[in-house]
């Protein structure tokens, strides 16, 4: 819907994407963070992003660069 279309209009202005500070626990960002799986952007994951990456089948690798930044306690979930 008009989301995704959101979404795709806004990595399209990018050149890179932080996804995960202040987005939450819970499976509404889950969509967002697929589309930007499938985006040649690069990406950063950090936070809540990390711990939903951990439950993403398939999400790495991927073809574009992409930094995790885990702290000890996500690193355990990945």
């Amino acid at each position: 819907g008009s989301i995704k279309k959101t979404q795709r209009t806004a990595a399209v202005a990018a050149q890179a994407v932080v996804f995960g500070p202040g987005i939450g626990p819970g499976p509404g960002p889950r969509p967002v963070l697929e589309t930007l799986l499938a985006t040649p952007l690069p990406l950063v994951l950090d936070a809540d992003g990390l711990r939903l990456l951990a439950t993403t089948p398939a999400g790495l690798p991927r073809p574009a660069p992409t930094v995790l930044t885990p702290h000890p306690g996500e690193m355990r979930a990945l």
